[in-house]
């Protein structure tokens, strides 16, 4: 009837923390998105309104059930800001109203290994990724608040690669620096 989504999940697929992950955990992690418990802003949870319920069967299948057939459902869920956590350690954090801004786990080629607010966030390639490994051992990033800052960080190769940059006066002048590339794309619908 177009209103049951199965997902099959991957076996051998590890939390950067080392648990496994489980239905039980993609259960817990859309219900989150889709009903934040007190205390935590869902500013996704728009994108499973159709959702009627979700179950576990087994350690790695999950089952979503909708209230009508909707084609771009795929597309919604995995939006990668809907984020898989394991419960057994966002439950705790969740029900003390704090989330898991400080104890980010996730699944993912990599693992956040440093964070200072405002200055670096780190993620290391992670071992014991569930695909193909990474090619990077290791990537940083550094926020840099106006285009002028980060247009001369890039010059000054501080950092190799940037976006989101307005003023045509500073593209323009990036384009005339030897061995940059400069590429002009249609913004997305969010900016984060």
């Amino acid at each position: 009837d177009g209103k049951t989504v199965t997902f099959q999940l991957h076996e051998g697929v590890v939390f950067h923390n080392g648990m496994p992950l489980t239905a039980e955990d993609v259960v817990y992690s859309l219900e989150r998105i889709r009903n934040p418990p007190k205390g935590i802003v869902s500013p996704r949870k728009g994108l499973l309104g159709n959702v009627e319920a979700i179950e576990a069967r087994g350690a790695r299948t999950v089952v979503v059930r909708l209230a009508q057939p909707q084609a771009d459902f795929l597309f919604l869920v995995s939006n990668p800001y809907n984020i898989i956590v394991p419960k057994k350690v966002a439950e705790p954090l969740d029900a003390q109203g704090q989330g898991m801004k400080r104890q980010i786990v996730g699944t993912g080629p990599f693992r956040l290994t440093q964070a200072v607010d405002g200055q670096i966030y780190e993620l290391t390639r992670f071992d014991k990724y569930f695909g193909p490994a990474a090619y990077l051992d290791k990537i940083q990033f550094f926020p840099i608040k106006g285009e002028i800052e980060r247009s001369a960080a890039l010059q000054g190769k501080r950092i190799d690669a940037c976006f989101h940059f307005n003023s045509e006066s500073v593209m323009a002048a990036l384009r005339k620096v030897s061995g940059m590339t400069v590429q002009h794309r249609p913004m997305p619908t969010f900016v984060n």
